[in-house]
């Protein structure tokens, strides 16, 4: 159903008055009545529970803080019954449920496409209850985990990808999803090979797969402080336009080239980008650390391999470096090579 506000009233006749209108002519014998009285009546209430969902269990910017901080807040009554005030919207893992969907949301800054949003609010209607609660907070931010995977796989590294709305609406298990369920021969090392394909440069589809890498590091380094923001500039950390390029000279336009791998790729701002693409490593550190503007953790990570180090930015560090996020991603997605 699309929202489009110029076809709006035409999809409202077309999926909320016309089944009505259908069964109605059928005379199709049910407890309640379906008139096209009722389906407006059902649509609204389900618009209103929307909506309470939205409003306390999805993310919004704090507008009162200078930062635009990420929060996950509900309006809660006080003691006396009269004053109101914002609290965390979940006792535990209300901190991670903030950086997972701000992951989800900076990579579709627009608003015509959030399927993110989408999965998650289909998943809090669906499992809602009128309690003090409403949500569990583990089986919600396992499921939205299990969202963030099911897009990964199924969408932005392999070779099919699924629609979104099959993946949302008729995935029966998403705790289950993974390449081995389409094609069994696909072994570890294989999934390896093709995830890396699909996280070079030109091939990426969605500057998701760094964000939810960026979550991952996020967990693996005891959740540092750190707030994602809108950056959607994909920058060779070793750029591709030096005239006097030396370490990549002969093999600059070699399909395989580790110039475009995942493991000299980072994501930061377009005003950075401007700034520092065609600077080698070592200034472009340099420039980081003065200005304290670092973007991603992965490119945390790219900047502690060689900062205050006798090192260089090579072709081994950069393949040292793709392999270290591979495990850290791969894990994520369950998918761990044998012996790991």
């Amino acid at each position: 159903m699309g929202f489009d506000d110029k076809q709006l009233l035409t999809q409202f006749e077309t999926y909320i008055l016309a089944p009505s209108v259908s069964k109605m002519s059928q005379n199709v014998v049910t407890e309640d009545k379906i008139t096209p009285l009722s389906q407006v009546k059902t649509f609204i209430y389900a618009l209103l529970k929307s909506k309470f969902i939205f409003d306390h269990f999805i993310i919004k910017r704090n507008m009162q803080d200078n930062k635009g901080q990420w929060t996950l807040n509900k309006l809660t009554k006080g003691e006396d019954k009269k004053n109101s005030y914002y609290k965390n919207s979940f006792e535990n893992d209300n901190n991670d449920l903030v950086m997972l969907q701000s992951a989800f949301h900076v990579s579709t800054p627009t608003t015509n496409y959030k399927h993110w949003l989408n999965a998650v609010l289909y998943y809090a209607y669906q499992h809602y209850q009128y309690n003090d609660i409403g949500l569990d907070s583990t089986a919600y931010l396992s499921h939205i985990e299990a969202i963030a995977r099911a897009f990964m796989l199924r969408r932005y590294l392999t070779d099919e990808p699924d629609d979104y709305h099959h993946i949302i609406y008729q995935t029966p298990d998403f705790n289950q999803i993974s390449f081995t369920n389409t094609d069994a021969s696909l072994t570890p090392n294989h999934l390896r090979t093709q995830i890396k394909q699909y996280l070079r440069y030109n091939n990426i589809r969605n500057i998701f797969v760094f964000n939810y890498l960026d979550y991952l590091l996020w967990k693996d380094e005891e959740r540092p402080e750190f707030t994602f923001t809108a950056r959607s500039s994909i920058e060779h950390f070793y750029p591709q336009n030096k005239r006097d390029d030396k370490l990549f000279i002969n093999d600059k336009n070699v399909e395989d080239t580790l110039l475009h791998s995942f493991g000299n790729l980072c994501l930061i701002s377009h005003s950075l980008n401007s700034r520092v693409s065609n600077d080698m490593p070592d200034v472009k550190v340099k420039y980081f650390l003065e200005s304290k503007q670092i973007d991603s953790l992965k490119l945390s990570r790219m900047i502690k391999c060689i900062s205050g180090q006798e090192a260089t930015w090579d072709k081994t560090m950069i393949a040292q470096h793709e392999e270290q996020m591979l495990e850290i991603m791969m894990k994520g997605l369950n998918l761990m090579s044998e012996g790991a």
